[in-house]
């Protein structure tokens, strides 16, 4: 094909030659002959359809390379931006209440109160990813080939099918995640040099302020899931945050009349649902008093 189109070419550079002789000798007023007058027009019919082969080439050529430029940007396209056109769902659970969740692979989520969970309305990549903020209780369907993760404000928890119970509310000084069933792998947000392989019976505690985070024995720690069921249950947790959990709960605000009363911590489980027997446990455990203001405010004084 190389040997004929450059045939081609030279046969077509010495008509050109010739032509450009024949117009020089009109060009000159000479006289031509009727032999060159044929040969001439010939020679412009021969041109002609060169030209018009040459025309037919370069548009078969530029539709070949159209449809690969356009197929190369439709496949960039559908690839590359596949995650951003992905539609999420978000649920949002109010003070007072809890909400349970199944997620497109039948995976469940026990939403506490106060509490965000974002995922997308289809998993489509090799990793099952959600968010959330707050308190969830997961129980994942196992798929060894898609990853199940899990995100939180300080944490990141992945997991291949398994149950466990993540808590991570953004104005609490300490996240945790406590491991009820199968096996879990424990990154911190920012920390690309932690990770911790969790089992089962065991509760990872990650300290905001001193962004460290310790493995402790759930049952030991007073860790559990309870409060999927309605319970209360507290460790060594500071008055601020039982405070912050009881408003949660029982979508309620307590004050504090003194900063005394922050040095105090609680370790209790309440089976009962009255806000009120959960006061007189706390009277009973420190030296305080609780009063109510209004229908939905409650102050805590010290004794």
């Amino acid at each position: 094909m190389k040997h004929r189109n450059d045939d081609i070419s030279k046969w077509s550079d010495a008509i050109d030659k010739t032509i450009d002789h024949i117009d020089q000798l009109l060009d000159n007023r000479q006289p031509v002959p009727d032999e060159d007058s044929i040969l001439y027009r010939s020679l412009e019919k021969v041109l002609m359809r060169i030209e018009r082969q040459r025309v037919v080439k370069r548009r078969w050529r530029l539709n070949i390379a159209v449809a690969i430029i356009a197929f190369v940007g439709i496949f960039s396209v559908l690839y590359f931006t596949d995650d951003l056109s992905e539609s999420y769902r978000e649920i949002t659970v109010a003070y007072g209440e809890k909400y349970i969740v199944t997620l497109p692979d039948g995976s469940r989520v026990w939403l506490n109160a106060g509490s965000k969970l974002s995922y997308p309305e289809q998993f489509k990549r090799k990793k099952r990813q959600v968010n959330i903020e707050g308190e969830g209780f997961f129980e994942i369907s196992k798929n060894p080939e898609c990853p199940f993760i899990v995100t939180t404000n300080h944490l990141q928890v992945e997991v291949l099918g398994t149950t466990f119970n993540v808590h991570d509310y953004i104005n609490e000084d300490r996240a945790s995640v406590s491991l009820e069933t199968g096996k879990v792998k424990l990154k911190l947000i920012g920390n690309s040099e932690y990770e911790a392989n969790l089992t089962v019976g065991k509760t990872a505690v990650y300290n905001v302020s001193t962004r460290s985070c310790t493995i402790v024995g759930s049952k030991e720690n007073g860790y559990n899931v309870g409060w999927t069921e309605g319970k209360l249950s507290f460790f060594n947790t500071s008055i601020d945050n039982v405070v912050k959990t009881l408003e949660r709960k029982y979508n309620i605000s307590i004050s504090l009349a003194a900063d005394s009363l922050l040095n105090y911590s609680y370790t209790f489980h309440s089976k009962q649902e009255e806000l009120g027997h959960i006061f007189r446990r706390m009277e009973l455990i420190s030296p305080i008093r609780v009063e109510r203001i209004s229908d939905n405010h409650y102050c805590i004084y010290p004794k």
